[in-house]
């Protein structure tokens, strides 16, 4: 599916979000348990500048989409704050920020999860098919890039303008979940919970 939100039409995927923040959280969970043991005997927590702590961002197309995650993150955050609170879970994931992919526009982070957001029968993309804006969202991670969204969608039959005369860059989405197929690098989500 996908929700339409607010007055200029932006969309959202509540179910995409959901699981974005559920992988960001078992992310954190990794990051927290090597820091914990990174430093000799140590840890990162007690000896922060010795360690690596990454910067991870959530980017997204949509700006209801931003809304969403944001608060899917605040949730995650309050649930896992009432079991342990202030731990260092907590305090990785309240670190994690989430943008559009147009305002992180020339920025970058250690980590970044991009949500495709559409997942629909039709295969409608949207401006998804905008070659600048995938190539900004692909682009902005330094060490680890996750980027979730329906591949069959994604990888639909993308025409725009005439039959005789399609949009070049349409195709991007489709060659991005062929080369992640080929590569053996695109899973079934539920795999990775």
């Amino acid at each position: 599916g996908g929700a339409r939100g607010g007055a200029v039409r932006s969309i959202s995927n509540p179910t995409e979000a959901a699981f974005v923040v559920r992988i960001c959280s078992k992310l954190c969970e990794s990051i927290v348990q090597t820091a914990t043991i990174a430093v000799g005997g140590g840890n990162c927590w007690e000896s922060p500048g010795e360690c690596f702590l990454p910067r991870i961002r959530i980017l997204t197309f949509y700006s209801a989409q931003v809304k969403v995650l944001q608060a899917e993150l605040r949730a995650t955050v309050a649930d896992i704050s009432r079991v342990a609170p202030k731990g260092h879970l907590t305090t990785m994931l309240e670190s994690v920020r989430v943008h559009s992919v147009d305002s992180f526009q020339g920025s970058e982070a250690d980590c970044v999860l991009v949500s495709f957001v559409r997942s629909n029968s039709a295969m409608r993309v949207g401006f998804l098919k905008d070659f600048q804006r995938l190539n900004v969202a692909l682009t902005r991670a330094k060490y680890l890039l996750l980027a979730i969204g329906n591949a069959a969608t994604l990888e639909g039959p993308i025409v725009i303008g005439s039959p005789d005369r399609p949009f070049v860059d349409s195709d991007s989405l489709a060659a991005l979940v062929k080369y992640s197929r080929q590569k053996k690098v695109l899973v079934d989500g539920i795999s990775l919970l």
